[in-house]
């Protein structure tokens, strides 16, 4: 028992520093966006947690006895085998012994649905209760009745244990009572049936679980006598000399030493759970991942394009948007000299006209005008704004559609954004013009005393007595200047105001927002990128581990 421990120890460094790199290794798996079965972990960190003490399955039918083959090959007496309480249950009996130990007593599923005649649903039960216990084993002991070792009936449970739980390699087979079938006192009758045993049980098993030719090799499989000739443990405990050359109990503890050491030891059966979740878990799935990878890899790369295509088309708006402020300015300044000519060249006769036609009243016609001249040089970049955003939206959305589909997180950015729209541009036009309307043009008045202020418009021919009349003329260009001083003042605020830094704020509202989305949704795609890089280099560390642990494995 002695060498069964120390050889444990010995292996505990080794069997940590490879449980601790596997646990690094599913962390940066998580930091590189892959979805981790926490169970894995928990996995990983109960056995480190879990490693101080050797774990030791005893799987046999109730009548094998199995705890008396325990306390021998323990060297202890089968009533110092004291049960923990706390983990044993109906499926299980659990014994801590001192602090290296722990001993896991099970029937197996043959011996619980023997004495339970369970049915599919309590065998089920059984096999999730003891899974655990099993499964976490470094060595199985496997009892079984020397005089008919392997049953027909056996057979789902063997392949339980020895092929869905993968127990074979850390199994130890245990005749047990073979006193009851061969002289354990004669070592060539003992060795001639012990022989035959082994023939029939390595068959049985061979043809139960298709064994490899590697795998017959390694079977260990020993027979035992706990109690020869039910002499009773008392009088063995008195005679342990004649015990142990007939109970051939140092062959159970050669063999389960060797076990462990054929095996790696812990270290190996460390390698091998995390064989199992390496090779049989997460690789399988990262080679099964691998077209929707690259799927995904050129979604990715596709919207990097996107985005660099809109980049190259926010760079061109810019340089039409400063068109379009030059054309408006030079639209407005040119529109009102004109207005202004004909201002300064009307006559009494033709004043009316001129105010009708090119200004109106509170200056309704030329603010339409103008508003209508500023919108034709405005509409089209603002509609290729609204084409910008509305294609970068569509690849956002079929990026976001592409990811969901394929359970990965896609863009949050722009997919429902509405930056730019009819509402938002009308909005902007709205606030723009309710700031900026035309001063009334109003009455001006010509002289004191003459109608009392009349507007210029509404100037009836007959209030003048003579139309030269200097004082009357006199007051006629003073009102024509005054309205020439009001348009030059517009004239001068509105190209001010095209020609400012808040043009753009003004009249193409959406661009700034669109740009600094832009800037956003890259950095969202940089962070994709990085993420992707990230999965491509842990995928690839998958693999080298993989080659590493099928070499360690093998």
């Amino acid at each position: 028992m002695s060498h069964v421990v120390i050889e444990f120890k010995e292996q505990k460094e080794k069997a940590a520093a490879i449980q601790a790199r596997l646990l690094e290794f599913l962390e940066q798996g998580e930091k590189a966006g892959v979805v981790i079965d926490p169970s894995l972990k928990e996995k990983l960190n109960h056995s480190l947690a879990g490693s101080d003490k050797l774990k030791v399955a005893l799987i046999g039918g109730f009548s094998e006895g199995k705890t008396s083959i325990a306390a021998a090959w323990l060297g202890r007496k089968r009533d110092d085998m004291k049960i923990s309480q706390e983990e044993s249950s109906n499926e299980v009996v659990v014994y801590q012994i001192d602090d290296e130990l722990t001993l896991v007593d099970t029937p197996g599923l043959y011996g619980y649905k023997e004495k339970h005649s369970a049915d599919g649903e309590t065998t089920e039960k059984y096999k999730d209760i003891t899974r655990k216990y099993v499964s976490e084993a470094h060595l199985v002991l496997y009892v079984m009745n020397s005089e008919n070792p392997v049953k027909a009936s056996h057979a789902e449970e063997l392949n339980w244990l020895f092929r869905e739980l993968n127990l074979l390699p850390r199994t130890v087979f245990v005749l047990s009572r073979f006193d009851k079938v061969a002289d354990v006192e004669d070592e060539d009758d003992y060795s001639h049936h012990l022989s035959i045993k082994k023939k029939n049980v390595t068959s049985r098993l061979e043809e139960t679980l298709r064994l490899s030719t590697d795998e017959v090799k390694a079977l260990s499989i020993v027979a035992v006598s706990a109690n020869p000739w039910d002499k009773g443990i008392d009088y063995w405990v008195s005679n342990p000399e004649e015990f142990k050359r007939l109970s051939h109990m140092s062959v159970l503890q050669d063999a389960t030493v060797g076990k462990i050491r054929s095996e790696g030891g812990l270290e190996k059966m460390t390698l091998a759970a995390g064989k199992s979740i390496i090779l049989d878990v997460l690789v399988p799935k990262i080679y099964e991942a691998e077209g929707k990878l690259k799927e995904a890899n050129d979604e990715v790369e596709r919207l990097g394009k996107a985005v660099d295509r809109t980049r190259l088309d926010m760079v061109e708006a810019k340089q039409e948007i400063e068109k379009a402020k030059a054309a408006m300015s030079n639209f407005v300044a040119q529109h009102f000299a004109d207005v202004i000519l004909q201002v300064r060249g009307a006559s009494l006769e033709t004043i009316a006209e001129v105010f009708e036609r090119q200004i109106g009243s509170d200056g309704v016609v030329l603010n339409a005008y103008i508003q209508k001249g500023l919108t034709e040089r405005s509409a089209a970049m603002s509609g290729e704004l609204v084409r910008i955003q509305t294609s970068l939206r569509e690849d956002v959305t079929v990026f976001n559609d592409h990811m969901l589909s394929m359970g990965r997180q896609g863009l949050d950015w722009l997919a429902k954004s509405q930056i730019i729209n009819a509402n938002t541009i009308k909005a902007a036009r709205d606030i723009f013009w309710s700031s900026f309307k035309f001063k009334p043009w109003g009455a001006v008045n010509l002289a004191k005393g003459i109608n009392s202020a009349l507007p210029i418009v509404g100037l009836a021919l007959d209030a003048w007595s003579t139309y030269k009349d200097i004082e009357k003329r006199e007051a006629f260009e003073k009102g024509k200047l005054e309205i020439i001083s009001n348009l030059e003042q517009q004239r001068r605020e509105l190209v001010g105001r095209l020609e400012s830094e808040a043009f753009e704020g003004d009249f193409f509202p959406g661009f700034q927002g669109l740009l600094g989305g832009l800037e956003e949704l890259q950095r969202e795609y940089e962070g994709k990128l990085g993420q992707q890089n990230a999965f491509k280099e842990w995928r690839d560390q998958a693999k080298v581990i993989e080659g590493e642990f099928r070499q360690l494995t093998s």
